[in-house]
């Protein structure tokens, strides 16, 4: 039955409609538009047209940075991750969502907590694991902490898509003589498969904007060396500091500078960042 609505209520809908494509569309248009200014007008005139079309971002682009690598590296470990995670994570929504067993319902409350943890507190572990695997720095440590970083997020999806299709497929092809393995690989994958595209999309754009646990894994980021000493963590931290820093606080100005960050000394106390030849004089101007 086709619901009729009042004029007034079709105008509030589309003006609705509109305000909301309005949102979802102006931030990508303006940043294709900002691609074509320089650094000066998108400061000066942020919301205005480019005075000239100007290419110089695109080519400094390809021309300082290796964007082609930097590009098909992130690919490779966000999609290698997506595609191997989904893989397991639906065999596990699969036997939690189609079996009886002791801890069945304690497991996937277990799975469902971890959504609660932050990802900030998983650093350390995460870089104590990687370092101990000799995978640091590489590819492959990075797809390594992306295969796990959605795990919470696609077994609840995915345990959904497995219990809307009907346990009598399963008995069906049980009768028939069908293993476990055919049972799920042949009916029940893909039966689920909007539940995989869900939990797909989500992971990989997760992976793919996860800058904090490629930061981690990866020795252009954190390189933290931690040690124990009077109870204080100590961090060995590489930073890349700005010019006017580097010349006002640390004792030469290279911009990777090692320092020393003492975790529980508090942000505003004096002496929380160290490095040997610490310069104690005033900034040369404010940053």
């Amino acid at each position: 039955m086709k619901i009729k609505y009042k004029p007034w209520a079709k105008v509030l809908m589309y003006l609705v409609e509109a305000i909301v494509i309005i949102l979802s569309v102006f931030p990508i248009l303006w940043v294709i538009m900002s691609s074509f200014k320089t650094n000066g007008e998108i400061l000066s005139s942020p919301l205005a047209l480019p005075a000239h079309f100007s290419l110089d971002t695109f080519i400094d682009i390809f021309q300082k940075y290796s964007f082609p690598t930097y590009f098909f590296n992130s690919l490779l470990a966000a999609g290698v991750s997506t595609l191997v995670s989904l893989l397991f994570y639906a065999m596990g929504a699969y036997v939690i969502a189609k079996f009886e067993f002791p801890g069945r319902k304690l497991l996937f409350a277990l799975f469902t907590i971890t959504l609660l943890v932050p990802s900030h507190s998983k650093t350390q572990p995460i870089f104590s694991l990687i370092t101990k695997l000799n995978l640091y720095d590489s590819i492959w440590g990075v797809t390594l902490v992306y295969l796990s970083a959605g795990m919470a997020m696609s077994i609840f999806v995915l345990k959904a898509g497995f219990m809307a299709i009907p346990k009598s497929l399963d008995e069906a092809a049980t009768l028939d003589g069908a293993s476990f393995f055919r049972t799920f690989w042949t009916i029940n994958l893909p039966l689920a498969k909007s539940a995989l595209a869900t939990a797909g999309i989500l992971m990989f754009l997760g992976n793919w904007n996860r800058v904090l646990l490629c930061l981690v894994a990866d020795r252009f980021g954190l390189a933290a060396h931690t040690a124990h000493r009077a109870g204080v963590l100590h961090q060995r931290i590489f930073l890349q500091l700005h010019p006017a820093v580097c010349r006002a606080y640390h004792c030469h100005s290279a911009r990777h500078h090692p320092v020393c960050a003492c975790t529980g000394s508090g942000a505003g106390q004096r002496g929380r960042f160290r490095c040997q030849g610490l310069m104690e004089r005033k900034p040369a101007y404010e940053i």
